[in-house]
């Protein structure tokens, strides 16, 4: 402790120097550190705010730390104070100062830079979307007005990316937002159904983590879960997953992946379009919202993202609701199983008996079997089923999948006719 550089000191009960470094006496201006013995602690700080600083530490019920900033023979110094005091039966603290200047001054350089970097960000955002903002004007007045194919699909090609330049500059004018501390999460209400459906800032998150997905998922799917748990506190925590089965992130990619600027095997995909902020600006809303961001990935199998953010709550209930839900069935043809189990989910969490058909086999079979109030059908299977109502005769409501979204909304509202009815949906 005599060799160190840092201002070290020993004080008994009464704050009274009982040892100090070497560094602490050329502080004060002695010659040799042992005539310190026996002084006032505050005595040996020549700089009135040192000495108001260490009265707070004398002061101090137990441990004390802070990073205070004085100026010592006219330059400014940073120094990191730890104390405490002694334990068992001896009375006293121990203090020790730390100079950290070289530390700081590096770390306040680099925020300084950091600061003109989002700056100059921010500024040249703003600045490159007023001609943006013309560009794709002028390209939908050419798109409104008769000409040519080929110059009506040039000005779709300039409006086209147009759009996606706007897209990239608000990704790096939100960057620059959240780097600078001006990145505001403002509560609101909303309908979580109509966010859902839409796919506010959460909308924001599930765009950037779904188009990556789909991004690199060639082929296979991408799964997308919601889920919600309950707090103390009467609000709620959403869960999004999104699982797909695309190339994965390699292991030593994992820990760039939510860098700045970053993309992750670019090499393989030389298609994929983008800034690599995407990821960053996601796990940075969450986290401004008191969530985060994680990922599960297997090079070569796929991904998931996992999403979570807690949420407040305004008022609640249920999407939708069925009347006499225990009285209705329905029939489900289609041959995607993931998305087909998807849809049975659904149909079963209104309190509506499904049966699931993903073979033309099984769904002859179902039709022998049972009577069916609804049956819905992927659109490239309508005219199979509906060709085998008509064959048996059935008397039911025949529906394209994709009018599920309609059907759970209404069907409270549908009741029985007595005859066959088909509709298409997109």
């Amino acid at each position: 402790m005599a060799a160190t550089p840092n201002l070290i000191a020993m004080v008994d009960e009464m704050n009274r120097v009982t040892y100090t470094s070497a560094s602490l006496a050329a502080l004060a201006h002695i010659e040799n550190y042992e005539m310190t013995a026996g002084r006032p602690i505050i005595d040996l700080f020549p700089d009135i705010n040192m000495k108001l600083v260490i009265g707070e530490i004398v002061e101090a019920e137990g441990f004390y730390e802070s990073t205070e900033e004085f100026f010592l023979n006219g330059e400014r110094r940073y120094f990191k104070i730890i104390s405490d005091r002694f334990r068992g039966n001896i009375g006293g603290r121990f203090i020790d100062i730390s100079d950290i200047t070289p530390i700081m001054t590096a770390r306040l350089d680099a925020e300084e830079a950091n600061s003109a970097k989002s700056i100059f960000l921010a500024r040249m955002s703003h600045e490159i979307r007023t001609p943006m903002n013309a560009i794709i004007g002028m390209s939908e007045l050419i798109l409104r007005e008769q000409t040519s194919p080929a110059i009506h699909e040039h000005a779709a090609a300039v409006k086209q990316a147009g759009n996606n330049l706007m897209a990239i500059i608000n990704d790096i004018l939100d960057f620059s937002k959240i780097e600078s501390g001006k990145m505001e999460i403002i509560p609101v209400e909303y309908e979580f159904a109509s966010l859902i459906n839409d796919v506010i800032r959460i909308r924001q998150v599930l765009l950037n983590l779904l188009s990556n997905a789909a991004k690199y998922t060639n082929q296979g799917s991408i799964i997308f879960t919601v889920e919600s748990a309950r707090n103390e506190t009467g609000s709620i925590t959403l869960k999004f997953e999104i699982t797909d089965t695309g190339i994965g992130i390699r292991r030593e990619d994992m820990d760039k992946l939510f860098g700045d600027f970053s993309q992750v095997d670019t090499h393989a995909h030389h298609g994929v379009e983008g800034t690599g902020l995407g990821l960053a600006i996601a796990r940075s809303l969450c986290r401004s919202a008191g969530g985060d961001i994680t990922v599960k990935s297997v090079y070569g199998e796929g991904s998931t993202f996992t999403a979570v953010i807690p949420q407040g709550i305004t008022k609640e209930g249920p999407f939708a609701s069925v009347a006499d839900s225990e009285t209705k069935n329905v029939l489900i043809y289609e041959r995607r199983d993931i998305y087909a189990n998807s849809l049975v989910r659904s149909i079963n969490n209104l309190g509506v008996r499904c049966r699931l058909a993903l073979t033309g086999e099984e769904l002859v079979k179902a039709l022998g079997e049972d009577r069916f109030d609804f049956i819905f059908a992927a659109s490239c299977l309508f005219d199979e089923v509906q060709d085998q109502i008509r064959k048996e005769r059935i008397d039911t409501t025949l529906g394209a999948c994709g009018t599920l979204v309609n059907f759970c909304m209404n069907m409270q509202k549908i009741h029985k006719r007595n005859r066959t009815r088909s509709v298409r949906g997109s």
